[in-house]
């Protein structure tokens, strides 16, 4: 059946308006978002499934059926959904591999990416040295991979940690992670 005889479907023949709210019904209740009880803004996580030798396996994101499901649909619903949505990764490694699998629309399109390094390297005691090599390493490289893809990062990217005590968790524009100690990170945040 050539595209001239394919019927259309009843979604498509509605109002661009009502297209609009039914896509925002159908995408933000999506099975992989949470929301912050903080902020009451929509994430997911972005994460890679590994192998028992450490290696890549998978990316355990998956984007809402919907957008899927046509062209036309997909073209249509995609921004309102990377224009909404603040996706979180614990490793630039997973980043820069969804990244890179995003058509470049929907890179453009995106609002809010936090880098949340892993918890246990943060408040791990013995070596706040290599911490910081570690991760300053793993936000170059995520920097260094937004440019090639033409992201832009500092628009769109900031850093997550742990602030300790009363302070919680921190979202800042930079950081020093040199500045950063076991106790949290308030100190090193760069203001936004």
């Amino acid at each position: 059946m050539d595209d001239k005889a394919r019927p259309k479907t009843r979604l498509l023949s509605l109002p661009a308006e009502i297209r609009q709210q039914i896509y925002e019904l159908v995408l933000f209740q999506h099975s992989g978002l949470s929301r912050s009880q903080v902020t009451n803004r929509l994430y997911t996580w972005i994460d890679i499934r590994r192998f028992r030798n450490g290696k890549p396996e998978s990316l355990t994101y998956t984007s809402p059926p919907i957008l899927s499901t046509c062209r036309l649909i997909r073209w249509e619903a995609s921004p309102l959904y990377y224009t909404k949505i603040q996706f979180r990764f614990m490793e630039g490694q997973a980043a820069v591999r969804w990244l890179s699998c995003l058509e470049a629309d929907n890179r453009c399109d995106l609002k809010d990416l936090a880098y949340c390094p892993n918890y246990l390297t943060w408040m791990d005691p013995r070596n706040p040295p290599l911490r910081a090599e570690i991760l300053g390493k793993d936000w170059s490289d995520l920097c260094d991979a937004f440019r090639k893809l033409n992201v832009d990062g500092s628009a769109v990217l900031r850093v997550c940690g742990y602030g300790g005590g009363q302070v919680g968790w921190i979202f800042a524009k930079s950081f020093d992670f040199d500045a950063a100690d076991a106790d949290g990170l308030a100190e090193a945040a760069v203001q936004i």
